[in-house]
């Protein structure tokens, strides 16, 4: 008894050591930190806007396989029961009291197979053909647009998660340095080298910069939150990314005429209107068939009679021609408006050009004015903190007011924090203006 004790202890207790195992090979494994490429394949492989794309793009899809169906026979099972009674149109000559003037009530019973097909149909299947495949292929570049959307918002959201971080780091150091120069103050309180004034407004400057580190950290809240929802999560899930080596993307390198262009030839925007203006000329072209001859063929074969089980055989073969004469213009109409529709399609994708070639201009100026501002600011900053550490040491000897320091702490604090938007707002300008010229 006590060997098999034994002998399920050590069972029990190998288990415990290969799950334990496990667990820590799964974890080594996991990604410490979500790259910025990681996040942005994250969005496209979760976020619903994705999928949803998709969707649309299958269900376009579908009707290009129901267009295609048209060119194939309708083919059909039939059966059928009736009993009925009804009057029966007689020549003179075979009237009379020994025929009656009625057939019935009498059972029908019928089953069979049938069969109709489109010989000539004045072009509306292949119109309808062209419609739907049209339809299709710009539904593919809102895809690919919804695609360029997404890794924009993932990338612009993943650079301000960056910013976002940094400052946290900028409103702590600020802190500290408000708790430095209120230390000062107090030593120098002490010394009875200046007024309790300057103790009154250090510790209002602590507590501001406090309230600078709440507002900092909850600014990363937000940014984290939405870099997740970017990526298909919930904006509460525990999120933590690694920082890269960034360097300046400089916008002198580009040639703004042949981005317009570019983004002209290539944005699914556009893509995606040609598309369109294609599937409604198409459209004339079904609206016009109704206008036109049809010709149909038709067949059937089964079984029909009084008995429940027919036994007499039943088949026909025809062919239908259909010509439209007179409708009171309404088929006129209806090819006056497809042609209408098609022009105001070809004008909106006319639009659809114009606001590419300004959202290119406008992406392109705004990342012109992020780099300069970064390189500006990190001028400030130099300037900033080389007064600020002047006027440290001028007020340590007495030879400047508390207002001259909190004022140029102020200065230093903020050239620091445009400093490190700046660094970030650059390459999020840069994001934008890959979206808008169709690089993403």
């Amino acid at each position: 008894m006590k060997i098999k004790e034994i002998r399920a202890m050590k069972r029990i207790s190998n288990f415990l050591m290969m799950s334990f195992a496990f667990l820590n090979f799964a974890y080594a494994e996991g990604p410490a930190a979500y790259s910025m490429d990681d996040c942005v394949q994250q969005a496209l492989e979760h976020n619903p806007a994705a999928a949803y794309a998709k969707e649309s793009e299958l269900a376009a899809r579908e009707d290009v396989e129901t267009a295609k169906g048209k060119y194939y026979p309708d083919v059909g099972l039939e059966a059928g029961y009736r009993r009925f009674a009804t009057h029966v149109f007689l020549p003179e000559q075979l009237s009379g009291p020994a025929i009656p003037p009625t057939v019935g009530p009498i059972n029908d019973y019928r089953l069979g197979l049938r069969a109709n097909y489109s010989v000539y149909d004045s072009g509306l299947r292949s119109s309808d053909m062209k419609t739907a495949e049209a339809t299709l292929a710009s539904s593919q570049e809102e895809s690919n647009r919804t695609r360029a959307d997404i890794v924009y918002r993932a990338q612009a959201a993943f650079y301000e998660v960056l910013q976002a971080q940094d400052g946290v780091d900028l409103a702590k150091s600020q802190a500290k340095r408000s708790q430095d120069h209120l230390r000062l103050a107090e030593e120098r309180k002490t010394a009875g080298a200046v007024p309790q004034a300057d103790v009154t407004r250090s510790r209002t400057e602590v507590a501001s910069a406090q309230l600078d580190v709440a507002s900092a950290e909850s600014t990363l809240r937000i940014a984290l939150g939405k870099l997740n929802e970017a990526m298909g999560r919930n904006a509460s899930d525990p999120l933590e990314i690694a920082k890269p080596a960034l360097v300046p993307p400089d916008p002198n390198q580009i040639n703004i005429q042949e981005s317009i262009q570019k983004a002209i030839a290539s944005r699914p925007e556009i893509l995606a209107a040609q598309k369109r203006v294609e599937a409604k000329r198409s459209q004339i072209g079904s609206v016009q068939s109704d206008n036109r001859p049809k010709v149909n063929a038709e067949a059937g074969y089964g079984w029909r009679d009084d008995n429940f089980k027919p036994p007499d055989k039943d088949w026909w073969v025809g062919v239908t021609l259909n010509v439209p004469i007179f409708d009171g213009g309404a088929r006129s109409h209806r090819i006056a408006k497809s042609k209408i529709e098609a022009n105001k399609e070809a004008q909106q994708l006319e639009q659809t050009k114009l606001s590419i070639q300004q959202e290119v201009w406008t992406a392109y100026s705004q990342w012109i004015e992020a780099y300069q501002a970064l390189q500006t600011s990190g001028v400030m900053k130099s300037e900033a903190a080389e007064s600020l550490n002047l006027i440290n040491a001028r007020y340590e000897e007495g030879a400047s007011t508390i207002s001259d320091l909190l004022d140029a702490e102020l200065a230093a604090s903020q050239s620091e924090v445009n400093l490190n938007n700046a660094q970030y707002q650059v390459h999020i300008a840069h994001a934008a203006f890959l979206r808008s010229a169709g690089l993403l």
